[in-house]
């Protein structure tokens, strides 16, 4: 979610009275992303309170400018949550946070939700180095849901903020937020059951990498095509030399990308292994495609079909599951 300068026009032209002076109807609770509303959501489950996503399901989650709408609904809301990370500085941190009524709204910010040992600094991947040293100050991988443990300390964050700005459904809450957490917990000793006795846990991810807190978490091996918050959807000769070098030297079976995937540049992979294959410089096989899902934004489709970060675990467990069974 990069921040557009636009923005800080549209905040020094609007005031805050007009914002909050409209009547359009404002869900309860806002969140900026997937994890986010999904976590609110399964927390009100049962209630009336309701809870609306700022970004459009299959949209790019690091172009999102927001609307005057979506200001005014923020400055109305009853609960807004937000990840914290760089990207939320200029547009969250400095522009709406400064104007919301904090007696009126809680804020729940995932990174505050966090100790600082449980963010980890962006993965940078051999051909990004040289962009490594534009920024002075440490920039933190956003995707921390993505270690399941920090996804926990996160669903109660957002349940305590929701229980303050109504307590009188405390107790259904209080019970949603047990179960959705006793949920992550399961789907978790499963993923660990199945990667406990791997003697070699390798991820090749043929795509942009929000996977970093995931691969910590279960000590995996792993390259990419970029980095996690990078908006490219192609890639350099160079690092399609190197993934191609570190398929064929492992003799991977399967790449991965994640949800949302142009497949660009795992498709131009496969080609390039192909060729190495028609050649005879190469007796493995063509490499198969998985989908991971980082839940940095998920499809229409899968918005739809109400599908949960649980579900998206689930099918995690499943892909990996393929990916071990070789």
């Amino acid at each position: 979610m990069k921040f557009f300068k636009g923005l800080l026009f549209i905040l020094g032209v609007i005031s805050l009275s007009s914002l909050t002076s409209c009547n359009d109807k404002t869900a309860d609770i806002i969140a900026t992303n997937y994890v986010g509303y999904d976590f609110a959501k399964n927390i009100c489950k049962d209630t009336n309170t309701t809870v609306s996503m700022l970004l459009e399901p299959g949209a790019e989650i690091h172009g999102y400018e927001p609307s005057t709408k979506d200001i005014r609904n923020i400055l109305n809301s009853k609960v807004f949550i937000y990840v914290g990370g760089e990207s939320d500085v200029e547009w969250v941190e400095k522009s709406i946070l400064p104007q919301i009524d904090k007696n009126k709204t809680q804020i729940v910010s995932m990174f505050d939700a966090l100790s600082e040992d449980d963010l980890y600094e962006e993965e940078e991947f051999e051909d990004e180095e040289e962009h490594k040293h534009e920024h002075e100050e440490v920039e933190y991988d956003e995707h921390v849901w993505n270690d399941y443990d920090n996804a926990k300390m996160i669903l109660n964050a957002i349940r305590d903020a929701i229980i303050k700005s109504d307590s009188k459904n405390e107790a259904k809450y209080k019970e949603n937020a047990i179960n959705y957490y006793n949920a992550i917990e399961a789907e978790q000793v499963k993923l660990e059951d199945l990667l406990e006795n791997k003697e070699e846990k390798y991820m090749l991810v043929a795509d942009r990498f929000p996977l970093l807190y995931f691969v910590k978490e279960y000590d995996f091996i792993f390259d990419a095509a970029l980095s996690g918050c990078s908006t490219a959807k192609e890639t350099s000769a160079n690092t399609l030399i190197r993934l191609k070098n570190n398929v064929e030297f492992k003799r991977l079976k399967y790449i991965f990308v994640i949800e949302l995937s142009t497949l660009n540049i795992a498709k131009a992979l496969k080609q390039e292994i192909k060729s190495d294959i028609d050649k005879g410089e190469y007796s493995g096989v063509e490499p198969e495609i998985l989908t991971f899902y980082s839940m940095h934004n998920i499809s229409k489709d899968d918005f739809n079909k109400g599908l949960t970060f649980v579900d998206f675990m689930k099918n995690n467990y499943d892909t990996l599951n393929t990916y071990f069974s070789e």
